[in-house]
């Protein structure tokens, strides 16, 4: 079983089942990177009878993707990282979940609800706060991960505004952030990884606390990590 793209693949992203969908319902989103030609983020279903994969919607996007992070509260929302003129950003999207459903033979369109922009450029993961699901009302909480620093944001119900709570910052002599995970279990504290060393940041300190840390956690660098919902203190770590 495969799926070929005509441009290459950095981004992979599994899509939260509706409440309304069926059990079976097993969806991804996949973003190419490409510096020549438009970007695309393809919806793809997976069918377990059949054991075939499908696309359902291709989906434009401006820039070469780093990420993809669909919200756990909204399927028609999602933020991406990528590229552009030397700076990595994040977008806000609205994605069209009628037309999808429908299954368009056309690309689709997305709309930009907002944009993400720091001091320092460098934004190439958004974390949504693990706590929400499907019919969240209010704001909702996102963190970006940036080389040297994490930011938490407040997100307007309609997704049409941002505004930065809180803020953690490393040395920027020392090692970037490159992997993070939001504790599900404990909203206040998140994981990073930065070179071989794995810290827990408690949010809730004005004082940049790391609650505790693992030096030397691998002997390669860290690319990403991901935590067990179902279990405490469990973790993934991909080097």
């Amino acid at each position: 079983m495969s799926y070929n793209l005509r441009f290459k693949v950095r981004s992979l992203a599994s899509l939260p089942a509706s409440e309304e969908s069926e059990d079976s319902q097993i969806r991804f989103l996949v973003g190419t990177t490409t510096l020549r030609e438009e970007n695309e983020i393809h919806v793809v279903e997976y069918s377990e009878a059949s054991n075939d994969l499908t696309c359902l919607a291709v989906l434009s996007h401006p820039n070469e993707l780093w990420s993809i992070t669909p919200c756990p509260a909204d399927p028609s929302l999602m933020f991406t990282t990528y590229s552009q003129a030397g700076k990595s950003n994040a977008s806000l999207w609205r994605v069209p979940i009628d037309a999808i459903e429908e299954r368009a033979t056309h690309k689709l369109e997305m709309e930009e609800c907002l944009r993400i922009k720091t001091p320092s450029n460098t934004v190439w993961s958004v974390l949504w706060d693990p706590n929400i699901c499907e019919g969240h009302e209010g704001p909702m909480s996102v963190i970006s991960v940036e080389s040297h620093h994490l930011r938490q944001w407040t997100i307007g119900e309609d997704g049409s505004s941002a505004a930065a709570a809180a803020i953690v910052e490393m040395d920027p002599d020392s090692e970037p952030f490159t992997a993070a995970s939001w504790d599900p279990h404990w909203d206040h504290l998140v994981a990073t990884g930065h070179g071989r060393n794995v810290s827990i940041w408690d949010l809730r300190s004005s004082n940049q606390t790391v609650a505790y840390s693992i030096p030397n956690a691998h002997r390669q660098r860290l690319r990403s990590m991901d935590h067990n919902p179902d279990r405490l203190y469990l973790s993934l770590i991909h080097i």
